[in-house]
């Protein structure tokens, strides 16, 4: 048999309005919406409990992909897949705040830079107080305007996400009609520490009091009911300032020439398999919300699977614009083209640092397939490795890794193709580095390190 080669085997009646108006000619701009540690099943779009009444209005206008999957459970990584649209250990930023290949390969081209060579004003505005996009780690490459200023609020580590909405606007204000425009906003109000303005608690018939954990450990006494109240109030914080940055885009006549993207670069567990936070390659922390709006595109729900490496393709190729030579992504504006499987990777701070030697489960790689699910764990093969039915186990409680199985043999056939063809060796070596103090005091605020 086959195996990897290291172990040898909307926001408002404006807003409808607007989408419902948009003529048919090609847009010309692009917003990127990123909304940090927003599991896809925390919308009510996709069959949440509490309506997210700004996201759940855009998802009625947009093209909604229900099987859309992140390449990482973490900010760093994952974020660098979606702006270069290339796996975790091809563009080499496989940490949070890892600063060896933090600072992403030459050749992984941002579509920032992309765009800005092609006359485009580019722009993002970004939580990074802390945060793993903090222009430190080399996400500003080819950013005209990288504003990480916003200050945390009412209690919270993260940018307030009103500041966040607030300088985007301004800057979306700025923009003069000539020049096209790529705008990022990335919003963290849904990742730990759990904690939203009182006016958030109280649309939700809640008491703030009992509902904020600075710490996973706390979330993780509460037991799931609590901690996912506790969440979904940070989710719908963000789905507050969202449906703000969506009357912006009205109030500015700019919503009939932009596309409009809107994902997370990974979900949280809530309980499930034990845990809380984000780590390992489980559903609950890869399947996440993408939604495409664009005027002419039509808005359909659309079950095939797809990456988040596959945005910036699709943006490009509704906006007109030539493809990045570097992408590993394709564009899923139409279906019907051939499936993929989708990818992932994981990596603890300690397969990265010298801090402890690392344990089973610390390092692993994905493919998923819609009815199967291979983890390979990259330096336990024989104790750490997975499967899973999806069919029969959905929520993938019980491994039945057998390696004479022929549904892990393909699958293992598949994930080596993948490691040899679209990977670098180099990023799949243990490496031991020494974190900085300012990293260091990200990952502890995060909750990475407790």
């Amino acid at each position: 048999m086959h195996w990897p080669v290291k172990i040898a085997l909307g926001a408002t009646i404006a807003l409808a309005v607007a989408f419902q108006g948009c003529t048919k000619k090609r847009p010309t701009n692009f917003v990127l919406v990123t909304i940090d540690t927003l599991r896809a099943d925390a919308l009510g779009a996709y069959g949440g409990e509490w309506k997210t009444p700004h996201l759940d209005d855009f998802a009625k206008r947009a093209m909604v992909f229900e099987r859309a999957f992140s390449t990482a459970p973490f900010t760093g990584p994952s974020h660098a897949s979606i702006l270069t649209s290339r796996h975790p250990s091809k563009h080499g930023v496989v940490f949070n705040g890892h600063r060896v290949r933090g600072e992403a390969s030459p050749d992984s081209v941002f579509v920032s830079e992309h765009l800005k060579a092609q006359g485009y004003a580019t722009g993002a505005v970004v939580s990074a107080r802390p945060s793993p996009v903090n222009k430190r780690y080399g996400f500003a490459r080819g950013f005209d305007h990288y504003d990480q200023s916003c200050k945390p609020a009412h209690g919270d580590v993260a940018a307030d996400g009103a500041c966040i909405v607030k300088q985007s606007r301004q800057w979306l204000a700025q923009r003069n009609g000539d020049e096209p425009y790529f705008l990022w906003v990335h919003l963290f109000d849904p990742h730990l520490p759990y904690i939203a303005p009182d006016h958030i608690y109280e649309a939700q018939g809640l008491q703030r009091k009992g509902l904020v954990a600075k710490r996973k450990s706390v979330v993780a006494k509460w037991g799931p009911k609590r901690a996912r109240k506790a969440y979904l109030a940070d989710v719908y914080e963000a789905d507050h300032y969202f449906g703000k940055l969506m009357q912006a885009l009205v109030d500015l006549d700019l919503m009939d020439s932009t596309v409009v993207v809107v994902t997370s670069d990974h979900g949280e567990y809530l309980g499930e398999h034990g845990r809380y936070e984000h780590s390992g390659l489980y559903d609950e922390v890869l399947h996440v919300p993408l939604m495409i709006a664009a005027p002419g595109l039509e808005s359909v729900r659309r079950s095939d699977l797809v990456s988040t490496i596959d945005i910036v393709p699709t943006a490009l190729e509704l906006l007109g614009r030539p493809a990045m030579a570097s992408a590993q992504g394709r564009s899923i504006s139409k279906e019907g083209r051939d499936p993929r499987p989708v990818f992932a990777e994981w990596r603890h701070f300690r397969v990265v640092t010298d801090r402890d030697d690392a344990k089973k489960g610390d390092f692993q790689l994905g493919v998923r397939t819609d009815n199967h699910k291979l983890i390979v764990d990259w330096l336990f093969p024989d104790e750490g490795t997975m499967f899973f039915d999806l069919r029969s186990d959905p929520k993938e409680e019980a491994s039945r890794f057998d390696r004479e199985d022929s549904d892990v043999d393909a699958l293992s056939t598949t994930l080596d193709t993948h490691i040899q063809q679209d990977l670098s060796p180099s990023n799949l070596q243990r490496s031991d580095i020494e974190i900085d103090p300012k990293t260091l005091e990200m990952l502890e605020a995060l909750g990475y390190m407790e």
